[in-house]
């Protein structure tokens, strides 16, 4: 099918009186990536967007659509209509990176899915967070997901409505919210079963406050505190005490770290799949080989701006590794690096031939948050 328009597809319903269930789409403006997934890959207009999906509102498909994600559109381009008409059978739903995304528009999504298991609405700024959390705590009881990360207006308030869906919540992203302080962090309490959390560069994250939650979620298997200035080795000691099934640990930009608190973790947390320290002073040659002793899941290091490892580290870690798991695949491993005393093709050399992804970046950018 050639490439299409929104406008044209909208038009399209006048020669259409069905659309296949497992029909593909591939359109320059929307996507069917699948049955079940709609995405953009440019920004619509709102009349676009709305007509479209009147357009798919009687085809069978839509029984099966799961996903819709449309991110970086302004409240213009989406418009009350158009949300009031996604489906009721969207599951996923991303509002990510809209300037002017407000409380009411999220309100119309909940009220039109109510089966939202997931919900994604990172880096929108005007957003009043307490207002779309208590929306969709009052109307999609089967929330799962939920990433406020970047948003500026989340705080104690959000956080408490938040805890109204303890029962359900499973994964929770506050990357970069500055409001949220220790006494409101501590409203996540009432969500028991998390796995997933990003509290990076939270301002309410401290040894403390670790310490005093985490022992609520020893099913935590994600978790992400990057960027956060005020953390020492003694919540790295919180964390491998309390979270014997954590798998990815991002613990980038905090510089009061030392490869002691990491080793801790190490020890307490045996099923590390991921762990990205970028820019830290939590990793050094002797924790690298403990990782490659303690951690036979190992899949990804981000050792980007890592001062104190070395290549010959390096090495002792994939030595360490064949040692004492002879049966893991070396090469299965992608390791994130910055060319420090080594020269960039002396590094590249070396690892290359032993991981499955190796990327070196001479001005290590580590600002990864996990949600």
């Amino acid at each position: 099918m050639a490439s299409l328009t929104l406008a044209e597809l909208a038009r399209a319903a006048c020669a259409c009186s069905a659309l296949s269930r497992w029909a593909l789409l591939a359109v320059s403006r929307l996507a069917l990536l699948d049955e079940r997934v709609l995405g953009l890959g440019a920004k619509p207009s709102a009349a676009g967007l709305e007509g479209a999906l009147r357009w798919l509102a009687p085809a069978q498909a839509v029984g099966a659509l799961r996903e819709v994600r449309l991110p970086e559109l302004r409240a213009h381009q989406l418009g009350a209509r158009t949300l009031s008409l996604l489906p009721p059978s969207v599951a996923v739903l991303e509002l990510s990176g809209s300037t002017d995304l407000s409380a009411r528009d999220v309100e119309l999504a909940a009220r039109a899915c109510p089966r939202l298991e997931e919900v994604l609405l990172r880096s929108c700024p005007q957003l009043d967070a307490h207002a779309a959390v208590r929306s969709l705590a009052r109307h999609c009881r089967r929330l799962r997901a939920l990433s406020l990360s970047l948003c500026a207006h989340v705080d104690g308030r959000a956080l408490a409505e938040l805890g109204t869906l303890g029962p359900t919540l499973e994964s929770v992203g506050l990357h970069g919210c500055v409001r949220v302080t220790p006494r409101a962090l501590a409203r996540l309490a009432h969500c028991s079963r998390l796995t997933t959390l990003d509290v990076g560069g939270a301002l309410g994250l401290t040894d403390s406050s670790l310490d005093q939650l985490l022992p609520c979620w020893p099913q935590l298997t994600s978790l992400s505190v990057s960027e956060s200035s005020a953390l020492t080795d003694d919540a790295l000691r919180h964390i491998g005490a309390c979270c014997p099934r954590l798998e990815r640990l991002a613990c980038g930009c905090c510089p009061r770290l030392t490869p002691a608190g990491m080793r801790a973790v190490c020890a307490g947390c045996p099923l590390l799949r991921g762990v990205y320290a970028a820019q830290s002073g939590a990793i050094d040659d002797e924790t690298l080989t403990m990782i490659g002793v303690r951690c036979a899941h190992i899949e990804t290091l981000d050792i980007r701006g890592c001062a104190r490892v070395t290549s010959g580290g390096i090495e002792r870690f994939f030595n360490a590794r064949r040692a004492h798991h002879p049966h893991a695949d070396p090469r299965e491993i992608t390791i994130l690096a910055a060319d420090a005393l080594e020269s960039y093709a002396a590094m590249a050399a070396m690892l290359r031939p032993r991981c499955r992804s190796c990327l070196l970046y001479t001005s290590p950018s580590p600002r990864d948050g996990l949600l």
